[in-house]
């Protein structure tokens, strides 16, 4: 939800639905840092997502004694949250 309303602010304030040429030069700055935080949602949004199924997994084969894919689903979330750390580093540190 956080997304959307953060996209939906900047269309109307920072001027997202028009083309690069027609947005102000002091807007810039601003629209910038609102980018900058879509950017982190978007990123933490489907870290969770992920996080959310694998969680749905694990309830499903809580009883089984299925513990290889037990192993799996844990590779899969420290796979998942490490995806995560490196594609928020990414985004606050390849712009400076």
């Amino acid at each position: 939800m956080a997304l959307g309303v953060i996209v939906i602010l900047a269309n109307v304030r920072f001027q997202w639905n028009r083309h690069l040429w027609d947005v102000e030069f002091t807007m810039f700055e601003s629209a910038s840092k609102i980018a900058l935080a879509s950017k982190l949602l978007f990123t933490f949004a489907g870290a969770f997502t992920r996080a959310s199924l694998i969680c749905f997994y694990f309830r499903l084969i809580k009883d089984t004694g299925f513990s290889i894919f037990k192993y799996t689903l844990w590779a899969a979330f420290a796979y998942n949250i490490a995806i995560c750390i490196i594609f928020v580093i990414l985004a606050v540190f390849l712009c400076t």
